[in-house]
Parts: structure tokens; sequence; C-alpha cells
């Protein structure tokens, strides 16, 4: 395309665009991935792993989705949603074809969610689903700083196999104290807690999104003496951890096995970045959360690790 101009439109996602949308959003990250020497199936192992994210998004209930169409010849060139909260709306999933960047596609993309956004009550809109801003996308930071986002919290994205035993002899190695401390799966009772630990950390609500994932399998409490220390729902890249303290937070992370993300906040967690150095896990690449509005940093001695859903 040069750099010839592009006339495209914008419209709402359908569900016949799920393949295209698919397709260039796993080409867009797989590409920048190579380009930056990170390892290029950390975000989408395949076309079928990004089909499956942007299904889940148009099914969900609380998203929006809008596509970029170029005119001529008619096809999706670009992608975007948006997942609305009380308090917080989140950008997730913005992608645009390699070969219509620099095109003013993602910008209008993003002015178009921004627009969505206003017209809700939240006072804040996030990058911060699926969508951390990575460090080494300069032409994407400095879109999202152009039209508004400031970036308020650096975040180590860890990811890599990660086994219990493993994770428990680097919480020893780097004196965790994790005694006492106690796992177990997340039950009906306790959704009240944990929305309330939510609230208190940072400042919003999201009882609906956690009540939605109580039915998974992988969302998990941690206890000491039979109180609630945390949660996480999930060690996948979608799933967060809000904490008590550092110490339960490792609690958590030493239940997961398997393929593991562990998105640590490095600046206000040291323990936790100590603990995930000590276990091997690979740091994959340095982030920002970007935030357009109100920001609340985690509070009241609560810890976070945000997921990138």
């Amino acid at each position: 395309m040069g750099n010839s101009p592009l006339s495209f439109s914008i419209r709402e996602i359908r569900v016949d665009d799920l393949n295209a949308a698919a397709e260039l959003c796993f080409q867009a990250f797989w590409e920048h991935n190579v380009y930056v020497g990170i390892c290029p199936s950390v975000d989408f192992q395949d076309v079928e792993s990004a089909r499956l994210m942007i299904q889940q998004r148009l099914l969900d209930p609380l998203a929006d989705g809008i596509v970029a169409v170029n005119d001529r010849p008619r096809r999706v060139i670009a992608v975007g949603f948006i997942h609305y909260g009380r308090k917080v709306n989140s950008v997730t999933a913005v992608a645009v074809d390699p070969k219509a960047s620099g095109k003013g596609v993602g910008k209008a993309i993003m002015l178009a969610l921004l627009e969505k956004s206003r017209k809700t009550e939240a006072v804040s809109i996030r990058l911060t689903q699926y969508f951390v801003q990575s460090a080494t996308n300069i032409k994407s930071f400095a879109l999202y700083f152009s039209i508004g986002f400031m970036p308020v919290e650096c975040l180590c994205n860890f990811c890599g196999n990660l086994q219990p035993d493993q994770s428990a002899s680097a919480a020893l190695s780097v004196h965790l104290n994790l005694d006492g401390l106690k796992v177990r799966q997340m039950e009906e009772p306790d959704l009240k807690i944990c929305s309330d630990l939510f609230n208190k950390a940072l400042g919003y609500d999201r009882e609906r999104e956690l009540r939605a994932t109580l039915s998974s399998s992988q969302v998990w409490v941690v206890t000491k003496s039979g109180s609630i220390q945390g949660f996480a729902t999930g060690f996948n890249r979608t799933g967060y951890i809000i904490a008590t303290s550092e110490e339960a937070c490792v609690a958590l992370y030493c239940n997961a096995s398997g393929y593991v993300f562990a998105n640590v906040l490095c600046q206000l967690y040291p323990k936790i970045l100590k603990w995930a150095l000590a276990a091997k896990l690979p740091l994959i690449r340095n982030a920002w959360i970007m935030v357009r509005g109100e920001y609340q940093r985690p509070a009241n001695g609560l810890v976070w690790a945000p997921g990138l859903h």
C-alpha cells in the first residue's frame, strides 16, 4: 500500500467478521513480536487461539466490538473491543492489519471505542485487558498518549512452565514465609468477600465479572486460619490476583502448574519480582498499564497482579 491514502469505514463487528478479525489479530501480534525479538507465540499460538479470543468477546454481553473495513477491496483491516464495567471500561484486542499500519486506522478504531466509553457512566478507560501496552511498541504507545492515555504502572510479564515444587522452592529461597496459607477453589459464599477485596484495592466493583468466572475450575482463594487472604481468577493470560500480601499472592501462584502467566507490578511488589526470577519464569516483556481518566493505585496494603484479558 506504500504511503498512498487509505479509504475505510468503521462499523460494528458482525459474526461473519470472526475469521477475518482473527487472522489479522494473529498476524499483527505475531509480526510485532518477531520484529522486537520476543517469542512470537506469546500472545496467540495460532489463528485458532485468536479466533477463540474474538469469539469470546462477541459472546460477552458486557463487550462491544468494531471493525475497520477497507473500501477497495472490501475487507476487514482492523478490530477492537471495549469491555464495560460499572465504573471502569477497558479497551481490549485492538489490532490492525500490518499492511494497513500507519494509515490512521488504529487511531480511528481507538476514537470510536472512546466515543462508546463516553456514553457510559465510567470515570476511566484503560488498556489493561489483553492489551497492556508493550514497552517495545513505540508506535502504539505514541498513539495512545496522543489521545489522552497516561502510563500509570510498569509491569513485568513473566510466562512459562511452572510446577508447585518449583514455586515453593523459589519462595523459600527469597525468604517468603507461606506458613499457614492454604489454597482452595472459590465457592459461592466467597464471592462477596472477594468482590469487597477488589473494591478495596482498586476502588471499583467487578462482582458481575467475578461471578461469571465462578463456574471455572481455575478460580481460587487463599486462606489463613480460615480467613480469605486473596483470590485468583486463573493463572493464564486472562487471570488476575488480588491478595492481602505478597506472600498470599505467591501462595496462589504456588498452586499453579503448567504454563503460567505472572504479571508483576515491579515497582510495587519487589518480593513477587524476586520470587518470579528465583522460579526461573521467563521474563517475556515489560509493559505499561495506560489509563485515560481516574486511576487508583492498589490501596489499603493490597496486592494486584493484573490480567491481560
